[in-house]
C-alpha cells in the first residue's frame, strides 16, 4: 500500500517539476512571477496527509526547488515550503471544525505569509522597495490561489479543500 502512495508521490512530483519549469512567467521589475506549483502539490499533501507529511515533503520540495530555481539564495525554499507544510498542515486537524470558507480563508492568509517571507528574503528586507515587495506578494498568491481554485473546483471536484 504505501509503495503504491510513493509512486504516486514521485510521480506527481515529477510532473510538477517539469511543468513548473516549462510554464511561462511574467516579469515585474525584473523579477519573475511564475506560479508555484509546489506549493500547490504542497497544499494537496497537507490537505490529505497531514502536518508531519506535508513538513518533511515541504523540505523536499523547497531542496529540489532551491537547487533547480534559486541557488543564489540555497535553503530559503527549505525553509518556507517547511513553514508552510506546517501551517497547511494545521488545516487538516481542523477540517471537521472549520467550514469551507475558513479553510479558504486560512489558506489564503498562508499563501500570503509564504511570499512574504520569500519576498522579504529576496528582496533583503529592504524597506525601500516595500511596495514593490507588497505588489509581487499580491500578484504572486493571488495566481497560486486561482490555480489552487481550478485544481479543487475541476480536478477534486470540490473536495480538496
Amino acid at each position: 500500500m504505501k509503495t503504491k502512495l510513493y509512486l504516486k508521490f514521485f510521480g506527481l512530483l515529477i510532473v510538477t517539476a517539469i511543468l513548473q519549469v516549462i510554464f511561462p512567467s511574467i516579469s515585474i521589475k525584473s523579477i519573475l512571477l511564475k506560479p508555484d506549483l509546489f506549493l500547490l502539490f504542497l497544499t494537496y499533501i497537507a490537505l490529505r496527509y497531514g502536518r508531519f507529511s506535508s513538513v518533511l515533503f515541504g523540505f523536499c520540495l523547497g531542496f529540489i526547488q532551491d537547487i533547480t530555481t534559486q541557488i543564489e539564495l540555497l535553503g530559503a525554499f527549505s525553509f518556507i515550503k517547511s513553514i508552510t507544510g506546517y501551517l497547511l498542515g494545521s488545516i487538516f486537524d481542523y477540517e471537521r471544525i472549520w467550514s469551507k470558507q475558513i479553510r479558504w480563508l486560512v489558506i489564503v492568509g498562508i499563501y500570503f505569509v509564504h511570499f512574504s517571507i520569500y519576498y522579504f528574503i529576496q528582496l533583503n528586507g529592504s524597506l525601500t522597495t516595500f511596495l514593490v515587495g507588497t505588489m509581487l506578494v499580491s500578484i504572486h498568491a493571488t495566481i497560486n490561489l486561482a490555480f489552487l481554485f481550478l485544481m479543487n473546483k475541476f480536478i477534486f471536484n470540490s473536495k480538496l479543500v
